[in-house]
């Protein structure tokens, strides 16, 4: 479901941290460890929102997908981060852009590529194309190079509290004691171990 995915998508900066403590030897301290449990609590109460987490039936082979995709989000960013200490960002962006798009590229073709596309879906695809995946990973890898990996990784429990707060202001859903709990339990653990030095 939805919301199992959203949830299941927290799990990325668990990865970061251990694959971090384990290739890089970057140690979290006790409070640190308090702060991402805490943080990674509150993004499933803001992730599960109005939803239902299920775990069984046919959306546990989804389940399992979403774990592996969300282990293979934390090796990016820790291989990113690797690459982006080393190599310009923009360089390791554009590298890992053109695999990428190589590699997809025979399976759009079995899937029936078109490039007859309504203007407005070509817009779409721009925005997303040049927004999330070019500036937004540009960014991140830059972040990557600037910082540990363990305290880039909790910035990404901020995703679901910015998911929930556009989601709030702009489709209007409703404000619920879960997102304002989760939400504040977020913030505390992001501040609590940006603010440690």
């Amino acid at each position: 479901t939805a919301t199992n995915a959203s949830i299941l998508t927290n799990l990325t900066p668990v990865f970061m941290v251990l694959i971090a403590a384990g290739w890089m030897r970057e140690m979290l301290t006790r409070p640190d460890w308090t702060a991402m449990l805490a943080a990674f609590a509150g993004s499933v109460l803001v992730s599960q929102g109005a939803g239902h987490l299920t775990l069984s039936g046919t959306g546990l082979i989804g389940d399992v997908l979403m774990v592996l995709a969300s282990f293979l989000g934390a090796v990016y960013s820790i291989g990113g981060k690797v690459l982006s200490e080393r190599y310009p960002a923009t360089l390791v962006i554009t590298a890992v852009a053109a695999l990428g798009a190589l590699m997809l590229l025979p399976l759009a073709l079995l899937e029936g590529l078109t490039l007859a596309l309504p203007l407005r879906i070509w817009g779409f695809i721009i925005v997303l194309g040049v927004g999330s995946g070019a500036i937004a990973n540009l960014w991140w890898l830059r972040l990557l190079a600037m910082t540990t990996a363990s305290r880039a990784a909790l910035l990404l429990f901020l995703i679901p509290l910015v998911s929930a707060t556009l989601s709030v202001t702009l489709l209007h859903e409703p404000v619920t004691p879960l997102l304002i709990a989760g939400s504040a339990l977020v913030l505390a653990g992001v501040v609590a171990v940006q603010r440690r030095p």
